[in-house]
């Protein structure tokens, strides 16, 4: 209703807001943690943000799943600063390539093939909520991770951000739980703050 892209919407500014509102709960029940849910495709977001404020636009999820990674950034430094001795740790994940519920309506055209890769390269639901669970659950990791469902490593920024999608691929037979970078502009302070500027402004 708010003239937003309906992605950047559904899959940042909505958990923005909930998580600001429970921030202070959030806190006085530490130790605790804040898991933001993002994606491979974050590589391919630029911080474009303000375009998505005004309406749709392609762009959506990329830049939605950017700026989950970007939100838990800047929450970390912010919770350190809100509540310096409370245990409140925050990360964010990339599931993989998964077979959920969400391709139900891609079933037109070339995606029509999404049954196919479903049986062949994507994991299963029950593989794709892992870095999810551990990011939630392991005690040896700390605020700020950013967990991939890879055994092994990937460089994007040494051999270029489509490389990474790479992982589509051979999700199953590279599954696994890794702690890794996330894309440069994601660490951009800069960037962080600009857009929790941003998202307070529009909310």
């Amino acid at each position: 209703e708010g003239g937003a892209d309906i992605c950047f919407a559904t899959n940042y500014l909505g958990h923005f807001l909930l998580s600001h509102l429970l921030l202070d709960t959030i806190a006085a029940s530490a130790p605790s943690r804040i898991v933001n849910l993002a994606s491979v495709m974050h590589w391919a977001g630029t911080a474009a943000f303000e375009p998505l404020l005004s309406g749709p636009c392609a762009t959506g999820y990329s830049e939605s799943k950017l700026a989950m990674v970007m939100h838990a950034n800047e929450l970390c430094v912010r919770v350190r600063q809100m509540y310096p001795d409370r245990d409140v740790r925050v990360f964010s994940v990339d599931p993989g390539f998964t077979a959920s519920d969400i391709w139900r309506n891609f079933n037109r055209g070339p995606w029509a093939l999404i049954d196919v890769a479903k049986t062949l390269v994507m994991l299963s639901p029950a593989q794709g909520c892992r870095t999810t669970v551990e990011a939630a659950t392991r005690a040896d990791l700390q605020t700020g991770a950013h967990l991939v469902p890879m055994r092994f490593p990937i460089y994007p920024q040494t051999y270029g951000r489509w490389l990474y999608l790479a992982q589509t691929a051979i999700a199953r037979c590279a599954f696994g739980c890794r702690q890794e970078l996330s894309s440069p502009v994601s660490r951009d302070p800069a960037q962080q703050n600009r857009l929790w500027d941003v998202s307070v402004a529009f909310l």
